[in-house]
Parts: structure tokens; sequence; C-alpha cells
């Protein structure tokens, strides 16, 4: 198979994987650095170029999780959600969210929350009980 940006990228080959392996620059650093000696290529052309060549990150493989009956299992995690109006401080604030995803049906519960506190898990944990309709967690 033909890869027109091969062409434009080969010449450079040994001067990416240098930028790569010795000088642990990031594409977007190199990308920057082509275009400044007149190599002109897109992010997504030079990301699948470094690929090809093997110069990139392995890829995470997916470890499958042992399958679970209903309610035997669920997985949270947090995330930003953003800026949210606080009616306790009167004011906008940044907003977690906690996602609650159940192991057999992969139902989530999102809960917003403003902190992290053993009060504001709990007080989101036992939302999630009570949306999922009492279903040990």
């Amino acid at each position: 198979m033909v890869v027109p940006t091969n062409a434009v990228l080969e010449p450079w080959g040994h001067q990416i994987e240098h930028w790569l392996k010795q000088d642990k620059l990031k594409l977007t650093q190199i990308q920057e650095l082509l275009t400044g000696q007149q190599c002109l290529v897109s992010y997504a052309s030079l990301r699948r170029f470094v690929r090809r060549k093997g110069w990139g990150k392995c890829a995470q493989s997916t470890v499958r999780m042992a399958d679970s009956g209903p309610g035997e299992m669920a997985e949270t995690d947090f995330g930003r959600l953003g800026l949210i109006w606080d009616p306790q401080s009167s004011r906008r604030r940044q907003a977690l969210g906690m996602v609650t995803v159940m192991g057999y049906s992969r139902h989530e519960f999102l809960w917003p929350l403003f902190g992290q506190s053993l009060t504001d898990v709990m007080e989101g944990l036992e939302a999630t009980w009570a949306f999922f309709g009492g279903i040990p967690l």
C-alpha cells in the first residue's frame, strides 16, 4: 500500500525517531519542529507514520473482568463536571461527578457533588443504592 505521507516523512525518519526516543519529545512538539523545517504534515499523519514504524507507545491491552451476577459488583469513579450553581454558597462551584456502574447490567448512575469527603461519598453511595432499588452493592 502506498501512503503519500510516507514520501514526505521518510527523509525525516531518523530525526523523528531520535526526537521520540532520545529527546523524549511529544508528537505535537515534533510536528512543530517539522513545520519549522517546511515539512508540513498533519498531526494525524505524523501519528500514523510513527505507529507504522513501531516507535509509538505500545497499545494497552484490555483486561476482561470476570462475569458477576446481578448486584454482586459495582465500580465507582470520579470526574470533573464543570461549574454548577451551589445553593449553599450562593455561587457557581467546580462540581465533581461520582459515577457508579453496575457490573452485571452495565447501568450507570451519576451523582454530582462538590467534594470527596467521606460524608459526600457516602451520600452519593446511598443515592446510588436508592436509585438501583436497594440492590446491595
